[in-house]
């Protein structure tokens, strides 16, 4: 290098600003191609902010732009038209703040020589060069932006620039500045133009839109808040677990995305909120939770999933203080292998490290103390074990996963719902993209989910019913949605391979789970409870807990006690409930199929599964069904006991036949024969005709019966039995027309009035008679 070039590296400088104008003088002269490093050190603002105004920067290093390593295709053939400057150029050099001398002074190591030709026109030739020129030029810049929003020509905007100002643009740097316009709000460019067009449409298509903007004090657009009606809908129905994450590049602003989002009916992920912000500080976080509050209803929030973010998580302990904030164990994992593979020790310390490390995330069986111990002896002699036990054991409760069996999350330990969802919004939305433009493809995507949700709601199509589905599902599948259907079959699907026994504890307490048949206990088990506040079916197991639906232990106790349950009666009974999200269509919509079918009925979160039953039939323990049936036993003994031997004999032997049928469940023979007699009972002209006859039926039995004679075909019996009673009558009747007749002749003369007390007395007495034969 020339003596003169020389001399810029032994000067001290007592400010940045001295420094980069020496600095650029030196470019600009001597056709320098140099860019500062990005792994130089910056002064915080916030913390250091004197020194940040004064020195910028504690370490900087500058390379030439052709530095590091030539740029090779990671795959044969891939991208064969690629072109990349980097060549391996050496040159660099550095600089520091001296806090001795309190100035920008040069480091002795450099390396000040290029490995490739420099001078003025290539120098010129630098899109960055270029660009430079072009922003440091102030009435350049602002005849270039004049003229894009004037839409001229990119070929005239090039000629105009160049003549007037000797700068040599080319096409594509037009259009790159055409996308890099700075974005002002109350600025003239169009963009800002189109965006306030686009709030007034929002907020006039509906006033429940929320569209909220927080400025800087030079009015550039800070956040950028956007709520639908429809979010808020989702929102309201799904909020139980809340999604939040960030993405970048879409908009050419660059400007942050973040996203809150939840699980729909089918459990896929649909957008609630977003924020548009220059940065996730923690003014800005502020702003985009607390408009999610004053917009929504924070109570039914119970989880919350996040990234390991801790301006993210202090903000929102603010704004959700009754919500469990989970971390996503994806990006857990993830953190803690970069930092233990930054450890130097051996590959297998750092394996056996990652490997307990997974088995303490994963523990159910309370062995955390034995993985912590292998955790501190694979990683002796390093900082990990208590960066480890300072940073994460201390809040175990966020990560771990026993820590969050119970909660109503449907099991979901990651933020896979929201990554799918910014991959799928990256395939519409371009890094090129303004913010207009980029807002208008956000909205587009909360209204393709809203038309997926309403085609799966009108869809009269349905799953397709299984013969061994549990009665559960025949009775209520029509009105839940398909993946509540695939959740209970699950559950299903495990008591088809697994025995589950019903034992119950106490009046309305039942314990479900299997049982060793041979020590007669329970190997699992789930308590349920018939809640007497609520009247409802309630279990303590964990999908209850995570996901608000029927479990398979409530299904056994469902099927077992289901004939006490339902009839086809009048009155209501609620028996078991699921969370609202599960409801596939309005209630009314399905009122149309009976006049009183089953259905689901709300009740604030809850949907109260119903049905018609009687009220006798509720669900008795035993104490009520033994005072309900020893009254009636008592009067039965009471009136036998009176009756003579053999008809004693008779209704002992009838007891002992509807015993036997009890005992080998034979209750449909029992009732068709009791509704049999109830029916001849009620062709007899009178109650006391009735007992004479059944007395009377006694003198045609020839020998006393026994409980093993009864035991014939009941049918049978009773047609017989009938059509013995019926010749009966016929002879009754006979006898009585041949004893008048034989008197009417002894006495042919006989005066009206004497007539009829003569026949009525003979009339009572007919019956005796035919009794005495």
């Amino acid at each position: 290098m020339d003596h003169d070039q020389d001399v810029f590296f032994t000067k001290q400088f007592e400010n940045w600003a001295d420094f980069e104008t020496e600095f650029k003088s030196w470019c600009n002269d001597y056709y320098q191609p140099v860019n500062i490093k990005r792994h130089s050190i910056k002064y915080n603002e916030k913390i250091m902010k004197d020194l940040f105004d004064r020195f910028r920067y504690s370490n900087v290093k500058y390379v030439c732009h052709h530095s590091g390593p030539v740029k090779r295709n990671t795959k044969d053939g891939s991208r064969p038209n690629q072109e990349s400057g980097r060549i391996d150029c050496q040159f660099y050099f550095r600089i520091k703040h001296d806090t001795e001398l309190n100035k920008i002074v040069f480091m002795k190591k450099k390396i000040l020589n290029h490995n490739h030709p420099i001078g003025k026109l290539i120098y010129k030739n630098y899109t960055f060069i270029r660009n430079k020129e072009l922003k440091e030029n102030e009435e350049a810049y602002d005849l270039c932006k004049m003229l894009i929003t004037a839409n001229t020509s990119t070929y005239n905007n090039r000629k105009l620039i160049n003549e007037k100002f000797n700068i040599n643009l080319t096409r594509k740097d037009i259009n790159n500045i055409k996308k890099k316009i700075n974005f002002n709000l109350f600025g003239n460019q169009s963009d800002p133009e189109w965006l306030h067009t686009w709030i007034d449409n929002i907020l006039s298509e509906d006033s429940n839109n929320s569209i909220k903007i927080k400025t800087n004090e030079n009015g550039t657009l800070e956040c950028l808040y956007i709520q639908t009606m429809q979010m808020k809908a989702w929102f309201n129905k799904y909020s139980n677990i809340l999604h939040l994450d960030s993405t970048f590049k879409v908009n050419i602003e660059n400007y942050q995305l973040y996203i809150c989002l939840v699980q729909n009916a089918s459990l896929k992920g649909v957008p609630v909120a977003y924020c548009l912000m220059t940065t996730g500080n923690k003014d800005n976080l502020q702003f985009f939770y607390s408009s999610i509050s004053e917009d929504n209803d924070l109570t039914q929030t119970e989880v919350i999933m996040i990234d390991k973010d801790l301006t993210n998580l202090d903000v929102l302990k603010e704004h959700f203080p009754t919500a469990r904030i989970l971390l996503c164990i994806f990006h857990v994992l993830k953190y803690l292998k970069i930092r233990v593979h930054e450890l130097r020790i051996s590959l297998t310390n750092r394996m056996n490290i990652m490997k307990n490390i997974r088995k303490l995330l994963y523990d159910n069986n309370n062995m955390s103390a034995i993985y912590l111990k292998e955790i501190k002896i694979n990683s002796e002699e390093t900082y990990f074990y208590n960066y480890f036990e300072m940073n994460w054991l201390a809040c175990s409760e966020m990560w771990q996963t026993k820590f969050r069996k119970n909660l109503f999350s449907f099991n979901t330990d990651t933020n896979n719902h929201i990554e799918r969802f910014n991959r799928t919004l990256k395939d519409r939305i371009s890094s090129n993209l303004h913010i207009s433009e980029c807002v208008k493809k956000l909205i587009l995507a909360a209204e393709d989910a809203k038309a997926e949700e309403i085609r799966i709601n009108i869809n009269l199509k349905r799953q397709i019913y299984n013969s061994d589905d549990s009665m559960f599902l025949k009775r209520f599948g029509n009105q839940i949605t398909n993946k509540a259907i695939e959740l209970l079959r699950k559950q299903n699907e495990e008591l088809k391979h697994k025995s589950y026994s019903v034992e119950e504890i106490e009046e309305n307490k039942w314990k479900v789970g299997q049982k060793d048949e041979e020590k007669n206990t329970f190997i699992t088990s789930s308590i349920i409870n018939r809640s007497s506040s609520i009247d409802l079916l309630c279990c303590d197991c964990q999908f209850v807990l995570q996901n608000q639906l029927p479990c398979r232990h409530i299904l056994v106790l469902f099927d077992r006690l289901n004939d006490e349950i339902y009839e086809d009666e009048t009155e209501i009974q609620e028996i078991i409930s699921i969370n609202k999200r599960w409801l596939k269509n309005p209630v009314d919509s399905y009122l149309h199929e009976t006049v009183e079918p089953d259905f689901l009925r709300s009740r604030g979160s809850q949907l109260m599964i119903t049905q018609i039953i009687a009220g006798k039939h509720k669900i008795l323990s035993s104490n009520d069904k033994y005072n309900m049936v020893r009254p009636c036993l008592d009067l039965l003994t009471a009136r036998i006991i009176q009756c003579g031997t053999r008809e004693f004999n008779e209704h002992l032997n009838f007891l002992n036949v509807v015993l036997d049928l009890v005992n080998t469940n034979k209750h449909n023979d029992l009732y068709n024969y009791a509704n049999s007699l109830t029916y001849n009972c009620s062709q007899q002209p009178s109650r006391e005709i009735k007992q004479e006859l059944f007395v009377d039926l006694l003198n045609d039995i020839q020998y006393e019966s026994t409980a093993e004679n009864v035991k014939l075909d009941l049918k049978k019996e009773v047609e017989e039995e009938s059509h013995m009673e019926f010749l009966h009558q016929e002879k009754l009747r006979k006898d009585y027309e041949i004893f008048c007749l034989e008197e009417h002749e002894k006495e042919p003369v006989i005066k009206e009035h004497e007539l009829e007390p003569q026949l009525q007395s003979e009339t009572n007495k007919a019956p005796s008679c035919v009794l005495s034969k």
